[in-house]
């Protein structure tokens, strides 16, 4: 298969977040660093991302003419209300013989759930506790962390120092925050480190609302320059670098984290997101603490105390971390549905 233009469908906005638009301009940049044009159609595009998605010299625009692969990235997000329209729009793209790409969501909200989906031709799902040896008549499976998209900025690092004191602690909760994970995170933190000087970085989603926003500041008033607020951020991978220990509530990311080599504590932000993050659990690379609303503020302290004073199984998080997520992904997943290099 061979083509010079891709049309990306995907979805920004405050509710989905802008984990599924980070991960597709993941995947346009180094499509076009090997010479290939991708356009992006963007369902319920919040401004905000629309100024990510120019600033990193990309364009929105309908269906480019020529184009012979569409792919999608926006499954939980229109998975449930326009199902159907969806469908139609992936069976018309094949009926004239473009070749459709679909990276999966898990639990409920994926394609392999869903009765009578409209075929496609590829079906990513680059995810801890996938089989990577799915397969399906007529579709070509990319499943398991092996394909996980990783950006440059992630990949081809030393393994991390782990140093027996954590003096940096980083928190982030992904591009929006609609469930407040982040406050809960950072009261926690301050609780766990109270009579120890760290410093706290905590990243501000592009799409926090006001009433976040405003609850961290009220919980960051009298810590003076202890908490930095990190706004407009684009690449964590240097916040994550510095890191000691992170705590994550957020899907994508954590991924990144480990592929760092940064001892990791996840918050589930729901039941389905929580029954996800537990085979990350079993993949022994980060610390499950617990579902948001059934976790105490003074049960995730304690959490976070307990990995502080255990460098042993921070050491073994960094390095199982390192291990699972190669920094391949990309490369793969070019293989596998046919691009070559065009310059």
């Amino acid at each position: 298969m061979s083509t010079d233009k891709i049309f990306i469908r995907t979805v920004a906005n405050p509710v989905s977040g802008m984990g599924h638009l980070s991960r597709m301009l993941t995947l346009a940049t180094d499509f076009k660093s090997v010479g290939y044009e991708c356009v992006f159609g963007i369902e319920k595009c919040a401004p905000v991302a629309a100024e990510k998605l120019n600033s990193a010299g990309f364009v929105q625009g309908d269906l480019p003419s020529g184009c012979q692969i569409v792919i999608y990235d926006l499954i939980d997000a229109v998975w449930y209300e326009d199902r159907a329209v969806l469908f139609r729009e992936i069976s018309q793209h094949r009926e004239v013989g473009r070749k459709v790409v679909l990276f999966d969501g898990r639990g409920k909200a994926s394609y392999r759930m869903t009765p009578k989906a409209a075929k496609v031709d590829f079906l990513v799902a680059p995810y801890v506790g996938e089989d990577p040896n799915q397969e399906g008549v007529g579709i070509n499976f990319l499943t398991g962390p092996s394909f996980f998209p990783l950006a440059t900025g992630f990949c081809g690092h030393s393994p991390k120092n782990i140093s027996r004191a954590v003096r940096n602690v980083l928190i982030t909760a992904g591009g929006a925050d609609p469930f407040g994970a982040s406050a809960f995170m950072l009261e926690a933190v301050l609780k766990a480190f109270s009579k120890e000087n760290v410093e706290i970085h905590l990243v501000v989603g592009s799409m926090f609302n006001d009433e976040t926003i405003e609850k961290i500041e009220d919980i960051s008033q009298g810590y003076g320059r202890l908490i930095f607020c990190h706004q407009g951020l684009s690449d964590l991978s240097d916040l994550m670098k510095c890191a000691d220990l992170c705590l994550c509530a957020n899907g994508l990311t954590k991924y990144e984290l480990v592929a760092l080599g940064v001892p990791t504590i996840v918050v589930s932000i729901n039941a389905e997101n929580h029954s996800i993050n537990l085979e990350f659990e079993n993949s022994k690379t980060v610390v499950l603490a617990g579902e948001l609303g059934q976790l105490s503020v003074k049960e995730l302290s304690e959490i976070i105390v307990q990995l502080t004073e255990n460098v042993d199984q921070r050491e073994q998080l960094s390095q199982l971390g390192r291990q699972l997520i190669d920094g391949n992904g990309l490369e793969r997943i070019r293989a596998r549905i046919g691009l070559e290099t065009q310059c």
